[in-house]
């Protein structure tokens, strides 16, 4: 389970993390992170919770990404989760 636990790492502290001004950056990565779940039915649900607990609390302001820029980012995870099982 290893590499999906970095991977969930690695996408939450991008979410929160990344300056808005590394938007790209965000974006490149997300489909990799991603990509690392796809066919596997386990580690997609284990990688949701996880997401899930870590994004779905309010905005923190001592995070380096605007509000409106973490909403973006969550919303894109979101989505990008919930492409992988259709």
């Amino acid at each position: 389970m290893r590499p999906f636990e970095d991977a969930v790492a690695i996408l939450v502290v991008l979410t929160t993390d990344l300056r808005d001004h590394h938007r790209d950056a965000f974006d490149a990565a997300m489909p990799d992170l991603l990509r690392l779940t796809r066919g596997k039915a386990s580690a997609l649900a284990y990688v949701r919770r996880i997401v899930a607990v870590e994004l779905n609390s309010p905005h923190n302001p001592q995070w380096q990404v605007s509000a409106g820029e973490f909403e973006r980012r969550r919303q894109q995870v979101f989505l990008g989760l919930s492409a992988q099982t259709q």
